[in-house]
C-alpha cells in the first residue's frame, strides 16, 4: 500500500509523512529529493527542487516532475 499526500507547498506534507512512516513502521520517499536525483541525472547539474523551478521555470518543473525517473 502507499500513502500519498497531495497539498500546496508549506502545508506539512513532508512532516505528516514522516510522522505516518515512522508510525507504520514505512519507508518515507521524499519528492522533492527525487526530482533533485532525477534532474542531477539528466543534466549532471546539482541544483535544489527550488533552484531548478528558478532556473528551468514553472512549466518545464512541473513537466520533469510528472516525467519516470530511474533509479
Amino acid at each position: 500500500m502507499n500513502i500519498i499526500l497531495c497539498g500546496p507547498p508549506f502545508c506539512g506534507k513532508s512532516t505528516l509523512g514522516k510522522l505516518a512512516a515512522e508510525k507504520l513502521g514505512w519507508e518515507f520517499i521524499e519528492t522533492d529529493l527525487l526530482l533533485e536525483h532525477c534532474y542531477t541525472q539528466e543534466n549532471q547539474t546539482l541544483l535544489t527542487y527550488r533552484e531548478i523551478f528558478r532556473q528551468e521555470g514553472e512549466k518545464s518543473f512541473v513537466n520533469m516532475s510528472q516525467k519516470p525517473c530511474k533509479l
